[in-house]
């Protein structure tokens, strides 16, 4: 990526005050960013979720299915008692995981998945770490998508104005990369870029931490 491709991304995202991680299957990198902590003695209930365009309830409902627990949107989780160990999931705006302050209040969160539209390497996870005061937490980005049909007022004249400029600089390169294309067809088009394979090292964390397996995931 050129220099001032580079800057414009860079500083769209210093603007938006956007943080993150990305742990991608078969990734030696991601390993290292993984914040790790013992769940000795706890049970896990169930996944909780806040999703805005729905890649955060898509990624939700599959882990449900990887790890067979049971899944509740945080706005209908009320039979789900207080102080339940849960894996939270939110969309992220702004570095903040959405919902997260209230899911927090009522459960005892013991891994944290946030969800967003960019790629590892556009974030600085320690933002997200520092927005949401999560320094003690397992925390597993993953990367949704985006669809600005489901954003509305600031948020989708932000974004918009983000996504333009970002195309602007990709689309006059006369070369472009693999992660530059990827990232030009997201800002362009849209994407929805959930996979189950992105689950991956979150499986593995629960497995070893809940089920005492030392497998890949």
């Amino acid at each position: 990526m050129d220099y001032q491709t580079f800057n414009v991304i860079n500083g769209v995202i210093k603007m938006l005050e956007v943080g993150n991680m990305m742990c991608y299957p078969h990734n030696k990198i991601s390993k290292q960013l993984m914040i790790t902590n013992k769940c000795e003695g706890s049970s896990m209930k169930a996944i909780v979720y806040t999703s805005n365009a729905g890649h955060t309830k898509e990624y939700a409902e599959l882990l449900s299915k990887r790890i067979g627990l049971p899944v509740f949107d945080l706005k209908n989780s009320s039979e789900l008692p207080s102080g339940s160990d849960i894996i939270y999931m939110g969309w992220l705006c702004k570095a903040k995981i959405k919902g997260y302050p209230q899911a927090k209040r009522r459960f005892n969160i013991k891994a944290l998945c946030p969800v967003g539209m960019w790629p590892s390497y556009l974030f600085e996870k320690y933002k997200v770490v520092a927005k949401n005061n999560t320094h003690d937490t397992p925390m597993f980005y993953l990367q949704g998508g985006l669809n600005l049909t489901k954003l509305h007022g600031f948020n989708f004249v932000l974004m918009l104005w983000m996504t333009n400029a970002v195309v602007k600089r990709l689309s006059v390169m006369e070369t472009r990369n693999e992660a530059e294309d990827d990232l030009l067809v997201m800002t362009r088009d849209g994407k929805d870029t959930v996979s189950d394979e992105n689950l991956n090292w979150v499986v593995k964390w629960y497995n070893e931490e809940y089920l005492g397996e030392n497998a890949e995931a």
